[in-house]
Parts: structure tokens; sequence; C-alpha cells
């Protein structure tokens, strides 16, 4: 506003929304191609993002399909599929029902499905349920978890 003005180039109404990943989601990519993989089935982009900033995924987007991420995730959305990540943040917004693979998982709203990861953390507003394979499990005053909970050794064997 009262600096120089750039000669770089403004910003595409119809970029992408996040710069440093690339999703598929519902079988097409963000520039509009066909991402669907031999067979119909919809092939997984991976999400690169640099310098292991949060990729994060606001409570005004709705989705469904398949996320892998290299960094970690904060998600405050209401998604279904899959996710794979180092590290996943479920708000206090978000509602995941998906099969989750991470190494630490922080729970402050609502996430069902299958979940595997080292640490898994709730928060005193999370509600966990489905199948929960952890290590470590730390559970915060006001948490519900409901479900198949395996937590400690036999959980990597599984």
């Amino acid at each position: 506003m009262f600096g120089k003005k750039s000669n770089e180039p403004q910003d595409r109404p119809d970029a992408p929304p996040v710069d440093d990943a690339l999703l598929s989601i519902e079988g097409q990519s963000w520039d509009g191609a066909d991402a669907a993989a031999p067979g119909g089935q919809a092939r997984v982009v991976k999400a690169a993002v640099k310098d292991q900033e949060p990729s994060v995924i606001s409570q005004a987007v709705r989705m469904e399909g398949s996320i892998i991420s290299s960094g970690p995730l904060h998600l405050h959305c209401d998604l279904k599929g899959q996710v794979t990540a180092p590290f996943v943040l479920i708000g206090a917004t978000g509602k995941a029902n998906v099969n989750l693979q991470a190494d630490e998982i922080n729970v402050e709203g609502s996430l069902e499905g299958d979940v595997t990861c080292k640490l898994l953390k709730a928060g005193g507003n999370a509600l966990l349920q489905g199948n929960i394979s952890c290590d470590t499990l730390q559970v915060a005053l006001g948490a519900t978890v409901s479900g198949n909970l395996v937590v400690g050794s036999a959980s990597s064997e599984s």
C-alpha cells in the first residue's frame, strides 16, 4: 500500500490455493488435468512442503481424497479419505473420517477411522473412534475414546 510497486506478476485467481503442495482431490489435479490412474482409481499426488512448515487446510474446506505429506499437516476441515504424514494436527473444528498413518497425531476435534501412529495425543474436547494402534497414548480429561485400542509394543506388531 505505501511501498514500491512490485514488477512481479500478481497472483492469478485460478492459481492453486497452496503454493508448496500439490493435491489430488476426487481424481482432479489443481490444474484441471485428469488425475485418474489406470482402472479408474484416483492416484495420489505427494504434497511436498518446504522447510517443514505445516500445510494448513482451513475449516471452510470440505474434501474427500488422499493426502501424502513429507511435512506436518494441520487439518481444521471436514475430511474423508486417507492421510499419511509425519505429524498431523486435527484442530478443534476438524472432523476427519480417515485412514491415518503418522508418527505423531494431536487431536483437538474429531477423528474416526483406522489410525496407526507412534504418539497419539487427545485434547480435552477430542473425540476418537475406530481402530486405533499407537505406541504411546496421551488422553486429556474430557476427551472421548471408543473403539478398538491397542497401545504399546503390541501396536507395532499389527
